[in-house]
Order: C-alpha cells, then sequence, then structure tokens
C-alpha cells in the first residue's frame, strides 16, 4: 500500500457494515463504507471548488470531528497532502506556520 487512504478501502471493502467510528457527542456511529464514501465524497468536493492538484495542501483550524478523518483519508485518494493546525496555537504561530506551509485551502471552524 502506497498510503493511508488504501487501508481505509480496503477495510471497506472487507467489512463494510463494521462499525469505524463513533462520535460521542452526538452518538452518530458510521460504518468503514461510510466512512470511506465521506473520505471520498469530501475530498472530490474540494477538488472540484478549488481546482486542488496533486502535492496541494489542505489545512484545517478546529475543534476535532470526524471531518479530520475524511480529509486524513480523503485526501491522498486525490494525492492531496493534509496538514491539520492546532487550534490551541496563538495568532503568531499559526501565521509562521501558514506562511512556510502555505496550504491551498484553509478550512476554519467556529
Amino acid at each position: 500500500m502506497s498510503h493511508i487512504a488504501e487501508l481505509l478501502t480496503a477495510r471497506a471493502r472487507t467489512t463494510p457494515d463494521r462499525e469505524a467510528l463513533l462520535e460521542l457527542h452526538s452518538g452518530v456511529r458510521h460504518t468503514f463504507a461510510q466512512l470511506n464514501d465521506d473520505a471520498c465524497r469530501a475530498a472530490n468536493m474540494l477538488r472540484s471548488r478549488f481546482s486542488l492538484s496533486p502535492g496541494d495542501r489542505v489545512s484545517i483550524l478546529a475543534h476535532n470531528s470526524a471531518i479530520y478523518l475524511h480529509l486524513l483519508y480523503g485526501l491522498p485518494k486525490i494525492g492531496g497532502i493534509f496538514a491539520p493546525l492546532n487550534w490551541r496555537l496563538t495568532a503568531q504561530e499559526l501565521a509562521a506556520i501558514l506562511v512556510d506551509m502555505r496550504p491551498k485551502v484553509l478550512l476554519v471552524g467556529p
């Protein structure tokens, strides 16, 4: 296997109906097939909306949620690079990281 996304794809084929994720705050459960589909949808939406090319970075600055897994597993499927940011960093620290990293897309939570 060449990237982490292939692990999820293989697992979704092997045990599609087995639970992969439980969101504790909402009680929502996701199977491996659902998680894989959500990851593909997220990556494809970003690719079409922002014209992502292989090697482009996508960052997110938000509290933990399922979208992190969608990006972690979805972006490698389209050649993208997931570059999450820590919401606990100061504005100056985040600015320095963003200047250095230069993500093509920055997703920001509330």
